[in-house]
């Protein structure tokens, strides 16, 4: 015996239509959700990006991420021949940032700088980001080719020679004595 064919209730209808509305609406709040997380504020973006060409020794790429006035302020040879000069100064073997954090347009961070002859320095990079044109620049300055500085700081590092004993001969005869390691005995 064949069953009558049920109709279907108002429920069964409902659920019919509601449940791929509801999958596409929770579709949709996941990607909006993943992109809204992802979203990279511009000036930590550009910060990011200065950083990390800072840590690869890329200059070009740093000056390119300079404000125009920054730019004109100093060329890339320039900027270049400063920023490289400091790290000689220093004895830099490497940069590493961490903890990259943004406060009202001015980026921070902390970098740690391995030296030959310093040991490893823990200091702090402070750096203006401006909005240029509609897009996020660095407003690099002179004390900024280097961690730590502050306006109107330049690194600058003096050789002193310990001071030398007296060069003897075999019999005790002074051969050359004093900081300019000059001889009495005279031209032989």
């Amino acid at each position: 015996m064949r069953q009558p064919a049920s109709s279907p209730s108002l429920s069964d209808g409902l659920a019919g239509r509601v449940g791929p509305a509801a999958l596409l609406a929770l579709a949709a709040f996941a990607v909006g959700a993943a992109l809204g997380g992802a979203h990279v504020p511009p000036e930590r973006e550009v910060a990011q990006r200065y950083l990390t060409a800072w840590q690869r020794g890329d200059h070009a790429t740093m000056h390119g991420l300079l404000t125009p006035d920054a730019r004109r302020a100093v060329g890339p040879q320039e900027f270049r021949a400063v920023v490289r000069g400091a790290t000689t100064t220093a004895t830099a073997t490497g940069l590493e940032f961490d903890d990259l954090e943004l406060d009202d347009g001015a980026l921070s961070a902390s970098a740690t700088v391995p030296t030959r002859i310093f040991g490893e320095l823990a200091l702090e990079v402070r750096l203006a980001v401006e909005e240029v044109d509609g897009e996020q620049r660095i407003a690099w300055r002179l004390h900024h080719a280097f961690p730590g500085l502050r306006p109107g700081e330049r690194l600058s590092r003096a050789t002193q020679l310990p001071e030398r004993g007296a060069l003897l001969a075999r019999d005790g005869t002074q051969l050359a004595a004093g900081p300019l390691r000059t001889s009495q005995l005279g031209v032989a």
